[in-house]
């Protein structure tokens, strides 16, 4: 086995196990109309997520492709279908790289870090529900004299 091809090949795992995690664990995230911070983070969320996975296909279809060019003639049209082929998953990887490293440095900031809104919203729901049930002062019952 070529290296090209193992490092392909464990690109796709890896892809897979990720995009398997990211889902597992992103499908609990806000949806709720009235909170827009929460959706646009979320939705930052998943569109890193989706690129990440892009990304390592790309990556490992690049490798995969260049490890079948060693068998062509150079200068076939084979050849140079897969070299230019290769060329754009490469040109996609990277840029769908260069769109993770941005999207991380965006979902940092605080207006889009989830985390946060979702603890700020925590704090806002439970201060309304506090406002909304609290019960009144409860008054020990006054003693009358009895003669």
């Amino acid at each position: 086995m070529d290296g090209y091809v193992a490092v392909g090949v464990a690109l796709i795992f890896v892809a897979v196990a990720l995009s398997g995690y990211y889902l597992w664990h992103s499908h609990r995230m806000s949806r709720a109309p009235e909170y827009q911070e929460l959706r646009r983070a979320a939705t930052i969320i998943r569109l890193r997520n989706a690129a990440i996975i892009i990304a390592m296909l790309s990556f490992s279809g690049f490798s995969l492709l260049l490890a079948g060019m060693s068998r062509l003639s150079l200068g076939s049209e084979a050849y140079i279908a897969r070299s230019s082929l290769s060329t754009y998953a490469l040109y996609l990887g990277l840029a769908m790289t260069a769109t993770v490293i941005w999207l991380t440095i965006i979902s940092r900031k605080v207006e889009f870090n989830f985390n946060r809104l979702l603890q700020m919203h925590a704090v806002k729901e439970k201060f309304r529900a506090g406002l909304k049930f609290s019960s009144r002062p409860k008054s020990k019952p006054k003693r009358k004299k009895r003669v």
